[in-house]
């Protein structure tokens, strides 16, 4: 068997997958290829799947470079889809930390009708950071009540009970729902016509440096 048979570990799906980590680190081509430790003709002919893609020596070299950035990710995840998704290692004081705990456990104890999540990835950066805290109060995820709030930034509890933070995008005249992301470098990009449980805006940003917004 080829990697082209297998769907999992086809140039396409490993490119795909570099991609998504990349994001995940949020870095661009050039940013990702700084250091040195990989050339950016190679790191673009990995993401586009030619001369058949990732190698196990690059997957490592990408490891690599995501581990500089604060970013976990697996060689074994990037060539056979195996293992845990990249994620942003929280990097965060702990003085900051206890602060940050308080506060947040003094939000929800105040309010237990929120709906709150912490941040774990970069798709809305650079508003929201890793290891931030968002909270807004439940909406009504009817389509039409959800008109006033497109274009704002939102918490989402799918039915499958993951929670998102995006930005809403509701088309008026298809009904269709996009959440986008702000990092242009993060993959997937949007998620079309999610399965919403709850929604909420937000209302209330807590950064991970103990700084309120509302």
């Amino acid at each position: 068997m080829t990697l082209e048979d297998n769907s999992l570990i086809s140039p396409k799906a490993r490119a795909i997958r570099l991609k998504e980590a990349r994001g995940v680190a949020g870095l661009t081509l050039k940013e990702m290829s700084s250091t040195g430790l990989i050339n950016f003709n190679t790191l673009c002919g990995w993401e586009t799947a030619k001369h058949g893609g990732l190698t196990e020596r690059g997957a490592l070299l990408v490891a690599k470079r995501l581990d500089e950035c604060a970013t976990e990710c697996s060689v074994e995840w990037l060539l056979y889809a195996q293992g845990d998704k990249p994620k942003k290692k929280l990097l965060i004081k702990e003085p900051i930390n206890k602060w940050v705990s308080s506060l947040h456990k003094l939000i929800t104890d105040t309010h237990p009708s929120l709906l709150y999540m912490q941040v774990t990835d970069s798709s809305m950066t650079p508003e929201y950071h890793i290891g931030d805290y968002v909270y807004g109060f439940p909406l009504s995820p009817d389509i039409h009540q959800l008109y006033s709030v497109s274009g704002k930034s939102v918490i989402v509890q799918q039915k499958s009970g993951n929670l998102a933070l995006r930005k809403l995008i509701v088309n008026q005249i298809s009904n269709e729902i996009l959440l986008t992301s702000c990092n242009y470098n993060f993959y997937p990009p949007f998620l079309y016509n999610p399965a919403i449980e709850i929604i909420a805006t937000v209302m209330c940003h807590l950064r991970n440096d103990g700084i309120m917004i509302q």
